[in-house]
């Protein structure tokens, strides 16, 4: 018999047993808990680190590819031929492999690999060669082919695989439309990006996680305005107008005085209110009002000019930066050509003669259709165009001028070949002293004069343009001058003198509105249509019109012109046109006992002493050139009576003809208009844009430019570092800034071209 102590005894170690149990299960279950607690958060914690990496990665390919941007605006691209591979290089944290996949076709998929040192990670990112036309495909490595490195060379990666995002680099272009996303026809996602921009898109990978860091560059501008001056900035003219091609940016800045046309004049920065922003650190004189000065009531003056001008008045502002520019930023890395620093002189269209000190000038340094640098060809002459086809480097000063006898001015005409066609890849003319041009500057390229006390001067009517790749139009390290035209021994009808002496003749004889020929031909019943009578050509021979005059053999020219100064329907020389001669410049110079023959003679009757001979107020295209020619000889004291013979000097006449319409479709053809356009405007204005750049001029002092009554445009911008900035005489004047020309205008250290970032996005 058991007692009772004993069985509560057992029951007491029972539920001991169970609660020890109980215990020992909730403690295992709490372990286990915690390992498995413990363990997710280490994988947390990597799945963070490799999502961190991997990010890291990413930026330090956005990184890696901005900066080799800035180096080389084509890159991953060569600006011809195709792209190299590029072998693993090492740096202190990664190395890069950027290679070309050929997927097919024409196009190809630049991939470019940095395999980051020490943490397991790397970046991809993959280009599409061309903005508007997609590539036949987008490949990238596999990742867990690259993570293998070193072990694993880029040679065994394997075959690129599909991939469907793609990066686009269009720094390179003019500005554009905004972006706007887009897919090839494989489905591969990529943005249309906007001219002078790039669009990356750039994954890192790290232990198969990715990040994606997607990133639009643009260059960082270095000046936000298009006319920016240390010292007073000064425009006159009946028309000023301040434009950009940014719309986030039009200004015009001073870090002195603002002063602008008159009261009666115009000022504009565009057709809505606050269109545009003039700032300057002292006053502002617009609309015959002065701002900032503290006189009247300047709020009052403030609205009023805002009000006329569209734009936002900022007087007594602080000063502005002004960016400087190092030469060496425009020349350096170009093989140049060497001509010897002095004095060129035209004796004729073709040739110079050459003196170091402008004063003996040796018969046998006489240059005739070319200077050679060694064997190459340095210099081309044709036409009194001084020609750079190529980098040219001049260690000293540089003037251009004629000879008396000559009455054409020089040009210096950058960027055209031997023949006077344009060569497409915007050469420079370096110099390192003075330039002085007694003419003009034309053509596609740069001009660089690079001391402190250098000075560039030429003459009105100029009209320079550059690529945005280049930017610079005008470098001078002191001044910049812009003189009028010196007209006083300009007596021939040379197509660089004479485009405005005998337009209005030129334009009644051809048939060119507003005159009563505005049909576009001289006439259609007796003027025969084999020699282009219409602008256009018609029936068999369309391609004998006037638009294409440059395109004829000399022949059809010849046979058009007609060899009859008299009277005819049949050529261009006996066309009927007007004259005054009691307003005619030339009639005034004319000897008095000769008026009455002149006179008999452009009414077609013969040369007599008759005092009682018609004023008449028509003659034949043929007679007035005659006459024209007869005074230059009689104002140079070598009167060539044979001009008033009709039976001699026809060659004469027809190679005034011939060079003259030559001259008006050449001038047409470089403003990519028609004849027929050109030859219907008014003769006050036969040349649309008069004075015209496009790119930067910048000039290390001042800029001063006497337009002699044209217009003055510049696209671009206008920036004189330590000087003022001066336009005056000019019709018209338009500054239209636009920031594709700047980018070799920085603020900072560092060479090449500035990229900033305009947006940002991970995923």
């Amino acid at each position: 018999m058991r007692s009772p102590g004993r069985g509560n005894i057992e029951r007491a170690q029972g539920i001991i047993l169970i609660t020890t149990l109980l215990v020992l299960f909730f403690l295992i279950l709490l372990t286990t808990s915690l390992l498995a607690v413990n363990r997710h958060n280490i994988g947390l914690f990597a799945n963070l680190e490799n999502h961190e990496k991997a990010y890291q990665a990413a930026v330090t390919g956005l990184q890696y590819a901005q900066h080799q941007m800035e180096v080389n605006l084509y890159w991953p691209y060569q600006p011809s031929g195709p792209s190299p591979a590029v072998s693993l290089t090492s740096d202190s944290n990664f190395g890069a492999y950027e290679t070309t996949v050929n997927a097919g076709g024409s196009k190809e998929t630049r991939i470019i690999v940095g395999i980051l040192k020490g943490n397991n990670s790397h970046f991809q990112i993959n280009f599409s060669p061309d903005i508007g036309t997609s590539s036949k495909g987008c490949t990238r490595y596999k990742d867990s082919e690259i993570e293998k490195y070193p072990t694993s060379g880029p040679g065994s990666w394997g075959a690129p695989v599909d991939f469907k995002y793609k990066s686009l680099n269009n720094l390179r272009a003019a500005s554009g439309s905004s972006n706007v996303e887009n897919r090839d026809k494989n489905g591969i996602l990529y943005r249309w990006v906007a001219g002078g921009k790039a669009h990356l898109i750039v994954t890192g990978y790290c232990r198969g996680t990715s990040r994606t860091i997607e990133v639009v560059l643009q260059k960082k501008a270095g000046v936000d305005s298009s006319a920016v001056a240390n010292g007073n900035l000064s425009v006159t003219g009946a028309l000023w107008t301040i434009d950009s091609k940014d719309p986030n940016s039009n200004f015009v800045r001073s870090n002195n005085n603002i002063i602008g046309p008159g009261a009666s004049q115009t000022t504009t920065f565009g057709t809505t209110s606050g269109s545009g922003k003039a700032w300057s650190k002292e006053y502002i004189t617009l609309r015959g009002l002065t701002l900032g000065d503290g006189l009247n009531d300047d709020v009052s003056e403030t609205d009023t000019v805002q009000t006329a001008t569209n734009g936002i008045m900022k007087p007594k502002s602080s000063a502005y930066e002004i960016p400087d520019l190092d030469s060496t930023a425009i020349t350096s890395g170009r093989t140049t050509s060497n001509i010897a620093p002095g004095y060129y002189k035209f004796l004729a269209q073709d040739k110079v003669i050459y003196s170091a000190d402008g004063v003996t000038y040796n018969p046998g340094n006489t240059y005739t259709g070319v200077i050679k640098d060694g064997g190459n060809d340095a210099i081309y002459l044709k036409d009194y165009n001084f020609i750079v086809p190529n980098p040219v480097k001049v260690n000293g000063s540089l003037t251009l001028l004629r000879d008396p006898s000559v009455t054409s001015r020089p040009k210096l005409s950058i960027g055209y070949d031997k023949n006077l066609a344009p060569v497409g890849t915007s050469p420079f003319l370096e110099i390192k002293d003075n330039l002085d041009i007694k003419g003009e500057l034309k053509g596609n390229g740069s001009v660089v004069a690079t001391s402190t006390s250098s000075k560039i001067t030429f003459e009105g009517k100029s009209q320079l343009s550059t690529t945005p790749e280049k930017g610079v139009a005008i470098y001078s390290g002191g001044d910049v001058s812009m003189k009028p035209i010196d007209t006083s021994a300009d007596l021939t009808s040379d197509p660089g003198v004479g485009l405005p002496e005998y337009y209005d003749r030129f334009q009644e004889a051809i048939g060119g509105a507003p005159y009563p020929k505005n049909q576009g031909y001289i006439d259609d019943v007796n003027f025969p249509s084999y020699y282009g009578g219409e602008w256009n050509g018609i029936g068999p021979n369309k391609d004998k019109g006037f638009n294409k005059w440059l395109e004829w053999d000399e022949g059809d020219q010849k046979g058009v012109i007609g060899s009859s100064d008299v009277a005819s329907t049949t050529n261009l020389r006996g066309q009927t046109v007007t004259y005054n001669p009691t307003t005619d410049a030339w009639w005034s110079s004319m000897p008095l006992t000769n008026q009455s023959q002149i006179l008999n003679f452009l009414a077609g009757a013969a040369l007599t002493n008759d005092p009682a001979a018609p004023p008449a107020a028509t003659t034949t295209l043929g007679l007035y050139l005659r006459v024209k020619e007869y005074m230059k000889t009689v104002r140079s004291g070598d009167t060539k009576g044979d001009l008033l013979d009709l039976s001699r000097e026809q060659d004469t006449i027809s190679d005034i003809v011939m060079k003259q319409i030559e001259a008006y479709a050449t001038k047409a053809k470089d403003e990519k208009t028609t004849l027929q356009t050109y030859m219907g405007r008014v003769s006050t204005n036969i040349e649309a844009q008069d004075i015209q750049f496009l790119g930067l001029l910048y000039s290390k002092n001042s800029f001063t430019a006497d337009a002699g009554g044209y217009k003055f445009s510049i696209e671009g911008s206008l920036v004189t570092k330590d000087g003022g900035l001066t336009i005056s005489n000019a019709s018209e004047v338009h500054f239209t800034y636009n920031p594709d020309f700047v980018g070799l205008l920085k603020r900072g250290a560092g060479s090449g071209t500035q990229l900033e970032q305009v947006s940002w996005l991970t995923w």
